[in-house]
């Protein structure tokens, strides 16, 4: 029997199985490397991308502290213009009450007009006092109403497109695409005042005491006394949105008071100390 042709073919058989051999050895080589390339690529996303968490968390905490910080800080400035005023209080009570027997005493002739116009002065000086004081708790109310939101708002995913439009419960906002500044307030007023018929109830135009002592720049916003759920409010924020103007509008009250809901118009107030 002819072995030959058998042998033949079994070595051309081994030899092209050896050749598929290395050419699988070759190939299994190159699946691994790539393999190895894409897990230290992986390792690598995955290492940024564990940074870049870990950074946004850090960045999420410092938000919520700021806020945090700010909160007790309002809290506590309210709390001192609240004794404050309850002092100025009794002092106007005092000199109303000083003020009447002075009436009664000229009336009868017994001191000069120059006391009792002396006694008006005095009350009406009380009076100024506690009508600022009113108004820096106003702003102060809208200040912590602003920063209990923020804190809600740092624990969301950053915005990062232009002119986006976020509505969470109690709070909206605009981030607008206008270079808003101060100085463009009047075309606010005209539209408000040809809209209503009445003047725009600004509540903050630009920096105050109250946003000095808590350390915050609000040099190019202004606070509008409006509910953003009510028509005017309505109204306003639809206008703003046309004219690409940034706002924030809160709907949230202070407990026991009137003031909170309003909208914020330009960029948040940032902290500045």
């Amino acid at each position: 029997m002819n072995r030959q042709p058998i042998i033949k073919t079994v070595q051309t058989l081994t030899i092209s199985l050896l050749i598929l051999l290395l050419s699988l050895s070759i190939t299994l080589a190159q699946q691994n490397k790539a393999k190895e390339k894409i897990q230290i690529s992986k390792d690598s996303k995955d290492s940024k991308d564990s940074k870049d968490s870990k950074e946004t968390s850090t960045l999420v905490n410092q938000q919520i502290e700021l806020a945090e910080r700010l909160i007790k800080s309002t809290q506590e400035y309210k709390e001192s213009l609240e004794k404050l005023a309850a002092l100025y209080q009794t002092d106007l009570d005092r000199q109303t009450e000083k003020l009447h027997k002075k009436q009664e005493l000229f009336q009868l002739g017994i001191i000069a007009r120059r006391d009792l116009e002396t006694a008006e002065t005095e009350i009406k000086t009380i009076e100024n006092k506690l009508t600022d004081i009113e108004k820096e708790l106003g702003e102060a109310n809208v200040l912590l109403v602003e920063a209990e939101a923020a804190k809600e708002l740092a624990k969301l995913p950053p915005i990062t497109t232009a002119s986006a439009y976020r509505v969470v419960p109690g709070v909206i906002r605009y981030t607008g695409f206008a270079n808003w500044s101060l100085q463009d307030t009047p075309i606010l007023q005209k539209f408000f005042q040809d809209s209503f018929s009445r003047v725009l109830p600004i509540s903050a135009y630009g920096q105050s005491n109250t946003h000095d002592r808590l350390g915050y720049d609000h040099r190019n916003s202004i606070d509008i006394a409006l509910h953003p759920e009510g028509t005017e409010g309505q109204a306003l924020i639809n206008f703003l949105r046309n004219k690409g103007i940034p706002f924030q509008a809160f709907s949230h009250a202070i407990a026991g008071s009137s003031t909170g809901p309003h909208i914020h118009i330009g960029k948040p107030s940032v902290r500045v100390q």
